[in-house]
């Protein structure tokens, strides 16, 4: 559809008959990296005067900026054994759940068997939760570690 240098893969899409949409793939996305973009509108648009027939113009990927937020263990109710976590995350856009779910990892000596739902907030555009459930309660202090990775920055 489009040339986009230095090579950024992603799929495109056209919104309206003046709206290209290009979504990159995260894992190739280098925040601050300045891109140029290329298009050929005769391609796409048939009767367009050869002064306009090309197009380009450069951007950068802005960082992902996200707030976690945990919640404190509490009961679920339909087991006094497991726990449940609700995390908050806060991002500075929209992205899809999928995408956001492949960003966390969690790990530790009660993360065996838990299991996660991801939900978007249909009131607030980039807040999203996820409840972690199936924690085994321990008879003795344990953790379960949320590590979460935005782009090329890491956190824990």
């Amino acid at each position: 559809m489009c040339h986009i240098s230095p090579s950024l893969k992603g799929t495109y899409h056209w919104k309206s008959q003046s709206r290209l949409v290009f979504k990159p793939k995260l894992e190739n996305v280098s925040t601050g990296q300045e891109y140029i973009l290329s298009l050929d509108l005769k391609r796409y648009f048939k009767d367009i005067p050869a002064e306009i027939q090309f197009a380009g113009f450069k951007f950068r990927i802005a960082p992902l900026s996200m707030v976690v937020k945990c919640g404190m263990p509490r009961p679920m109710a339909a087991s006094s054994n497991n726990m449940q976590i609700e995390i908050s995350v806060s991002l500075n856009e929209k992205v899809e759940i999928g995408d956001l779910e492949k960003l966390f990892r969690f790990e530790g000596p009660v993360s065996e068997g838990i299991t996660t739902q991801w939900n978007e907030d249909e009131m607030q555009e980039g807040l999203y939760k996820v409840f972690v459930s199936n924690i085994t309660r321990m008879p003795s202090p344990s953790e379960l570690i949320v590590h979460w990775t935005a782009l090329n920055h890491k956190a824990e």
